[in-house]
């Protein structure tokens, strides 16, 4: 079940690979340093001097170790950086965790795999990140890289026929009109149904010279594909033009079958 407990074991188990690794990492760029300067000490001694080759190679011998042990350290902090985004997600994902209780059933959230949940969450955080900021700031190739193939963005500018546009155009385009513009979720609505999903997200813009951010809705239809969540297809409205209608009807509401013959 992915309660709170379990969220919050994960992330001090993070913590503390994380603190192996950067631990690691510190050691071994000391270590490297330390034979790169024993490398050169040795090779100063030798000079010009008639020395044999058996003795340059001793005296050299540290700097080659001194390339390993530094890339050695490197990937151990390439790898502290890694756990360091996987514990700002898990993080991000207990934040959220008592949302998870408003399902309409309350046993919705032991379904649901804790796997899922943040890679959602995950891709709900690139798709505004990756659009926000000046534009030589924005991350467009990852925006682009959430959508499932023949993915379309559908704005409503051209109309209610408006089909919206492939991704690659609707970012063409983006990049074209150049705004600086940082976006902000503030609240989403998530519905899962095994492989396929949609999230409704209200969100804001900030501009620079706009007395206000402007305020929207961000429909996303999900799916699960090759074992990773990706965007089918984007509607965005302005938020006040959003209307949220709620109908509960009684199983007996329904039409009945007819009665069997006898």
């Amino acid at each position: 079940m992915f309660t709170e407990l379990r969220l919050e074991r994960r992330l001090a188990l993070l913590d503390l690979e994380e603190r192996r690794l950067v631990t690691r990492a510190s050691l071994g760029a000391a270590a490297a340093v330390a034979l790169a300067l024993a490398g050169v000490v040795g090779a100063a001694r030798l000079g010009t001097s008639g020395a044999t080759a058996l003795a340059q190679a001793l005296a050299t011998a540290p700097l080659p170790v001194a390339v390993v042990v530094g890339a050695w350290a490197y990937g151990q902090r390439r790898r502290a950086g890694d756990l360091r985004e996987r514990r700002a997600e898990v993080r991000t994902a207990l934040e959220t965790a008592p949302d998870h209780e408003l399902l309409d059933d309350p046993g919705a959230a032991g379904r649901v795999s804790p796997a899922d949940l943040i890679a959602i969450e995950r891709l709900m955080r690139t798709f505004y990140d990756a659009a926000s900021g000046a534009p030589s700031e924005k991350r467009w190739g990852r925006f682009t890289a959430l959508f499932a193939p023949g993915a379309r963005v559908e704005t409503g500018r051209g109309g209610p026929s408006d089909p919206g546009l492939p991704v690659d155009r609707y970012v063409a385009l983006a990049r074209l009109e150049g705004r600086d513009v940082w976006l902000r979720e503030v609240e989403r609505t998530l519905h899962l149904l095994g492989d396929v999903g949609v999230a409704v997200s209200a969100f804001e813009a900030h501009e620079p010279d706009a007395p206000a951010p402007a305020r929207g809705v961000n429909v996303l239809r999900l799916r699960r594909a090759r074992g990773a969540w990706e965007v089918e297809g984007v509607t965005s409205r302005p938020l006040e033009r959003a209307v949220t209608l709620r109908r509960t009807l009684a199983p007996s509401s329904g039409p009945r079958p007819p009665p069997r013959a006898a």
